[in-house]
């Protein structure tokens, strides 16, 4: 392939000029200073901003775009704005007259419209001006990329303090920091480019959210682990001697055992019985909660179910490691569509929960592919701090309509 890059001098085109080296491509390096872009590559072609035009494009099969004003530059909303819209803007006409149909965007993570940066916001920005472009210019393939902070060894910026210190401390205490923060390693994101120059698709549709997923780090797990353990044993201590009253009030209100084990999948797909207190009267079809009507509901589980009480079994469940106080929520085994969609997206991947981020934002299972997407967007940004927002939200009561159908 015939790539042109631009932002070859930071720190990560640095690294990727010699690994596109390694499998053959033909490279044209695009940089404010050609002169200096050619002292640190002196056996590739280098150009800059103001001659590369479309006859010195042309023939090239798609950009990378790395360039881009970051937070280690101090300035104003409109400097960021001039470095990492306009300036691409400007490039992207001289590629659209070079016939440089396929574009690969490196965005960022942090890219907000309202975002706490001037660097946030210029990088959201700059997606929506290619976006501009791509509806106007129908051959365009446009893939855009938002990677987290990229890591590489040795340890840089405040990190660097790392590399004095031996490698099982300096590996415990960067899984500490990334457990808080997304992060990602640079040969996770080598993985990722590869795969977006495969695959068109890939970042096409919408950005994509590049990180590790938390994958791998003990800190995470072991921290998620203890929150698991510490809610399911205080709620069996604090709650325990409420929960024969509960059973008692459910069966006088009406026929039918107190406590149902309903199935529901589980990571890797696999089915497991969830432990729910009932809510709903014997016979009620087996469905997502959106497709049962409200008649269905008992008196004492309208009370139930607006306060998640009848959830509270499922301490078993999470004692069992079938089942997470934060994750998406397990469907049904009937819900085909939501399956194949968390399938496709990865969801499957991971530990179903409680509570998650769809249902502190009011998103329940009637929209199957658009709550596998925020499951996987979840997935994707998942920190500790993330998870405990949502424990306290879910305390706090966002999130806790339990819609079903009007009463006929």
């Amino acid at each position: 392939m015939k790539l042109i890059i631009t932002g070859a001098s930071g720190f990560i085109g640095q690294r990727l000029i010699p690994y596109f080296d390694a499998k053959g491509y033909d490279l044209l390096l695009v940089g404010r200073h050609k002169e200096a872009l050619q002292t640190l590559f002196p056996n590739h072609k280098c150009t800059d901003y103001k001659t590369a035009n479309a006859s010195l494009l042309e023939g090239y099969e798609c950009c990378l775009h790395l360039a881009a004003r970051n937070n280690q530059y101090e300035g104003s909303l409109n400097d960021f704005l001039h470095d990492n819209v306009e300036k691409l803007q400007e490039f992207c006409k001289h590629l659209i007259a070079a016939n440089v149909n396929r574009q690969i965007y490196v965005s960022s993570i942090l890219a907000e419209q309202y975002g706490r940066t001037p660097y946030a916001q210029s990088k959201w920005q700059a997606e929506q001006m290619l976006l501009a472009f791509a509806q106007k210019q129908p051959d365009w393939c446009l893939q855009i990329l938002r990677p987290a902070f990229i890591h590489a060894l040795p340890y840089r910026g405040k990190l660097a303090f790392l590399n004095k210190l031996p490698a099982f401390l300096s590996n415990f205490l960067f899984q500490g920091v990334t457990a808080l923060k997304h992060s990602l390693f640079y040969e996770e994101f080598t993985s990722y480019l590869d795969l977006a120059l495969v695959d068109k698709s890939f970042g096409s549709s919408k950005p994509e959210i590049l990180t590790n997923k938390q994958q791998d780090n003990m800190i995470y797990s072991s921290c998620r682990f203890l929150i698991d353990r510490a809610f399911a044993l205080s709620i069996i201590v604090i709650f325990g001697w409420f929960f024969p009253l509960l059973v008692f009030l459910i069966r006088q209100n009406s026929e039918g055992p107190a406590l149902l084990a309903q199935q529901r999948i589980g990571k890797s797909g696999v089915s497991f019985p969830c432990y729910k207190f009932r809510t709903m009267h014997i016979g009620t079809k087996q469905a997502a909660t959106h497709e049962v009507s409200q008649n269905s509901v008992t008196s004492i589980g309208r009370f139930l179910r607006k306060y998640k009480i009848d959830e509270l079994p499922q301490v078993w469940n999470i004692l069992r490691g079938e089942i997470s106080l934060v994750g998406p929520r397990p469907c049904l085994p009937i819900q085909d569509k939501l399956i194949n969609c968390r399938q496709q997206l990865g969801v499957l991947d991971h530990l179903p929960g409680i509570t998650g981020y769809a249902q502190i934002n009011n998103i329940d299972m009637s929209d199957p592919e658009r709550l596998a997407k925020v499951d996987a967007d979840y997935i994707s940004h998942r920190t500790l701090i993330l998870d405990v927002k949502i424990i306290l939200q879910t305390f706090l009561g966002n999130g806790l309509k339990d819609k079903t159908l009007k009463a006929e």
